[in-house]
């Protein structure tokens, strides 16, 4: 993992098919760090906290999948949600970043259903949505 990511206060945890950790990236402003655990390994990705709150904007008082949010995305772009990967499987698994970081921040909740899960996004809470 990269030595310029140092892990901050935890902010809460997920468990999807493997096991989420959410952190405040600690020298990265507006930032926070996913941390997966999967049988295997461990992996880091940066979530930005802008992202984070375009995406609580575009979905809050809404039911979703991640397909649901994909296609919304691709037929209508939301000004100020930047991705860092244009391949579609890498997108879905950003989407799901940043779901997973609104449901530590209690922005919205997760439940199985069949093979995928679906969210629900609260309305009214956005203030939470700022890191730092």
């Amino acid at each position: 993992m990269p030595g310029s990511r140092r892990l901050g206060r935890c902010l809460g945890s997920v468990t999807l098919r493997n096991n989420y950790e959410v952190y405040e990236a600690a020298n990265i402003p507006s930032t926070f760090i996913l941390r997966q655990y999967s049988k295997s390994q461990v992996f880091e990705e940066l979530v930005s906290g802008k992202n984070v709150e375009m995406m609580y904007k575009l979905l809050k008082g809404r039911i979703v999948t991640i397909d649901e949010v994909m296609m919304e995305i691709e037929q209508n772009p939301v000004p100020g949600l930047s991705f860092y990967s244009y391949q579609e499987w890498k997108r879905r698994y950003e989407i799901q970043d940043i779901l997973i970081v609104l449901c530590v921040l209690g922005l919205a909740s997760v439940e199985k259903q069949g093979r995928g899960f679906i969210y629900w996004v609260r309305a009214g809470l956005s203030e939470k949505v700022t890191n730092k």
